[in-house]
């Protein structure tokens, strides 16, 4: 992901609603100095951030990820090459859409790597949506899960199906990296 460009399009979008940095950082539940580091391409968000981002600005995702909508309006291919990575702010995480036109879809598989230490985001815990739903496939290495307070050790093969908006997250906590496939329906972000 080209962090001057996603800061600019926060920006851009920011300044259309007719918003502030503080209003925007108030409703969006993250700092001022953090989102005005963002817009200056010095800090890259978490993508828990960048969709509550999108949702308060009303926006999709997908218009962070500059996608071309027009181009991609009947585009059902991806090759490997094309794909955008989506870097989390610790490095430590790194996912990819596996689709274009994500504006357009009622699922959204990413795949996800997560480097040794590498978590969901800094406080652990993630929610979605009411009536969203989560798949989980690790394809590679072990991954912890805790689903509303349950841990679960996932190693390769092994697999997760849970409503979105029970509290969780997810570690590695192995010095592997290790590869994950997630599917949300509806996308998260």
């Amino acid at each position: 992901m080209d962090v001057i460009k996603l800061g600019a399009q926060l920006k851009k979008h920011r300044l259309a609603n007719k918003l502030t940095l503080e209003a925007l950082s108030n409703s969006a539940g993250c700092s001022k100095s953090y989102l005005s580091q963002i817009e200056n391409g010095l800090a890259s968000p978490s993508l828990s951030v960048l969709g509550t981002l999108a949702r308060e600005l009303g926006i999709s995702v997908a218009t962070f990820l500059n996608e071309n909508t027009e181009k991609n309006r009947t585009s059902w291919h991806l090759p490997a090459g094309k794909r955008q990575t989506l870097q989390y702010p610790d490095g430590m995480v790194s996912s990819q859409p596996l689709t274009t036109a994500i504006f357009k879809k009622q699922m959204q598989p990413l795949l996800t790597r997560v480097q040794p230490g590498g978590r969901s985001d800094a406080d652990g815990s993630l929610q979605h949506a009411a009536n969203s739903e989560e798949f989980v496939f690790v394809l590679k290495g072990t991954m912890e899960f805790t689903i509303a307070d349950e841990k679960f050790i996932l190693k390769e093969g092994d697999t997760l199906y849970f409503e979105g908006d029970l509290r969780h997250s997810w570690k590695n906590p192995t010095d592997e990296e290790a590869e994950i496939l997630f599917v949300f329906t509806p996308p998260v972000w």
